[in-house]
């Protein structure tokens, strides 16, 4: 099992037609070991038809994975499946832009000390899951159950 950590990001898909590193649709990311994220998300992903399943994921910055749209708007960050993986330590288990209209699957994850289940927005709101305290912001959907986790919609704003 790889294992990375004390990055920004440890895995980024990208399927935009500009990328030189070749395309971001129907990946398998599974059994990796990811520690310490800093300022960003574990798994960035901006593609299609990916799959990331059975990964260990401590200490996030931000979101154990970020499902965008940016790279290709409109036909990206769609039929993704995030399910099965073990996320310690983070703000949410994922974070997924609004933009993205597509279904994904965030299935069943084992979370530890994480304390938002989903989030819709583009960013995190500075501050949000930090020491310094979360911003007001609304409540989309409260989840009952194991650790009252929460769906929220956090404001618009750029980092």
């Amino acid at each position: 099992m790889p294992s990375v950590g004390d990055t920004r990001v440890v895995v980024f898909v990208d399927s935009n037609s500009f990328c030189t590193t070749g395309n971001g649709d129907a990946k398998t990311i599974i059994k990796n070991t990811m520690s310490q994220t800093r300022i960003f998300d574990a798994i960035y992903v901006c593609g299609n038809y990916n799959l990331m399943q059975n990964n260990t994921i401590n200490r996030t910055s931000e979101a154990a994975i970020r499902l965008h749209d940016t790279c290709n708007p409109g036909v990206s960050g769609y039929f993704n499946n995030f399910s099965s993986n073990m996320v310690n330590e983070a703000c949410t288990t994922s974070l997924v832009d609004p933009n993205v209209s597509g279904a994904n699957t965030i299935g069943s994850n084992i979370s530890y000390s994480v304390p938002f289940d989903t989030l819709s927005g583009t960013v995190l709101p500075a501050g949000f899951c930090s020491s310094a305290g979360s911003p007001a912001i609304p409540v989309h959907e409260v989840r009952g159950g194991s650790g009252g986790r929460q769906r929220l919609v956090p404001p618009s704003s750029p980092r």
